[in-house]
């Protein structure tokens, strides 16, 4: 699988959603009126590929088509925009600084998330207020962009059901990227039903 720049596979839904998501317990039909949308930043993709690097957020429309969600992709003007970001539900953002973004972007989406907007990001560096946390100093990652830096445990909840290996469970999983801890501080863990 390559980040460079092709034409998009087309992605079919699993068939054995047809009622409810195993995993989530959510419908097709709830997961597709979630209006999730998803910054790809065309500029910082050219620029890592000039650099023989890959763009990792050039897989979120595989990976919303394959957990089943309806994601649209995003300018950057919308982050900045309050009308826009109302047809929102979900914001997915990665690769990018706060610095990166347009005038007003961060107080829009602050209120946008005041009012009930999710917001999800990685990578995403000069935000931790707004998300609610503390950062500490990156860990870097070394020279080869797909060694393993760190591993992580995602917290038992039914959203999370089999994302662990069924002949592992107990295996952590693997962070591709240089790491940066952050601490909580009014953020909250993601709750599911």
């Amino acid at each position: 699988m390559s980040s460079r720049r092709t034409q998009p596979a087309s992605i079919r839904r699993p068939s054995v959603w047809a009622s409810e998501d195993p995993v989530s317990g959510v419908s097709p039909q709830a997961m597709q009126a979630l209006r999730v949308g998803y910054l790809l930043d065309e500029e910082r993709w050219a620029a890592l590929n000039g650099q023989g690097r890959n763009f990792w957020s050039a897989y979120l429309e595989e990976i919303f088509g394959r957990l089943g969600v309806t994601a649209k992709r995003i300018e950057r003007g919308t982050l900045a925009d309050p009308k826009a970001l109302a047809g929102y539900v979900v914001i997915c953002l990665g690769d990018l600084a706060a610095r990166d973004l347009p005038q007003g972007a961060l107080a829009a989406l602050e209120r946008w998330v005041r009012v009930g907007g999710v917001l999800i990001a990685y990578n995403f560096s000069g935000a931790d207020a707004l998300f609610g946390n503390e950062g500490a100093q990156v860990v870097p990652q070394g020279d080869d962009e797909f060694r393993i830096s760190g591993y992580f445990q995602l917290a038992r909840r039914r959203i999370t059901q089999g994302i662990h290996s069924r002949l592992c469970p107990r295996q952590r999983l693997i962070a591709i990227s240089p790491l940066r801890p952050v601490r909580p501080r009014s953020s909250a863990a993601f709750r599911s039903r």
